[in-house]
């Protein structure tokens, strides 16, 4: 199991893109993602989320993360996107990768080969009477998963959401769950 490395001094370093609710103010509970892009052809995408009681899924790897808290990522380029979902458990994160094509349907077969590790600060998954503060996730996934090459000038459409909820597999506390979207260029 990988330690997180998104609180390192080179990640703290990422500029940082804050989600927004409906109402184009910082989330409630507030949440922020990071990029970094590396040389050996990996982008470091770290995501931090702000939860007073943090809900797990409940569900392995390629289940409905988004019964949960969770976030939802899409990277989109030349006809092709890809998506991540993740989600805090007690034993780490669970993934739910796909990819699709051309406005098809979603393939979860396709699997990104993305390692992820977990952080949590005053946080126990699934226990509501405990209180909770943070968890970040680091989420390291191979450029060429993503139609990219480790060289300057590449582009890729980057959009995403996080979803806090209450109780597993209940409504999202702000509806609709705070989003971004973004145009990410390369440049190690």
């Amino acid at each position: 199991k990988r330690r997180s490395c998104v609180t390192s001094r080179t990640m703290q370093s990422a500029p940082v893109t804050r989600f927004l609710g409906a109402d184009g103010k910082d989330s409630r509970p507030y949440s922020e993602v990071r990029f970094l892009w590396s040389r050996d052809g990996i982008l470091h995408v770290g995501l931090y989320a702000s939860d007073r009681n943090i809900i797990s899924a409940g569900v392995g790897n390629d289940g409905p993360v988004w019964r949960g808290d969770s976030f939802h990522l899409v990277f989109a380029k030349d006809g092709v996107e890809h998506s991540f979902d993740l989600g805090p458990t007690a034993h780490g994160i669970v993934l739910t990768d796909g990819e699709r094509k051309a406005g098809g349907a979603w393939s979860y077969a396709w699997q990104s080969g993305a390692r992820t590790a977990l952080d949590m600060d005053e946080g126990t998954v699934d226990r509501p009477a405990e209180a909770d503060e943070e968890w970040v996730i680091e989420l390291d996934v191979p450029l060429a998963a993503l139609g990219l090459e480790p060289k300057s000038g590449q582009h890729v459409d980057f959009a995403a959401r996080r979803c806090d909820v209450d109780v597993r597999g209940g409504l999202p506390l702000e509806s609709p769950c705070p989003a971004i979207a973004l145009a990410l260029t390369f440049d190690p």
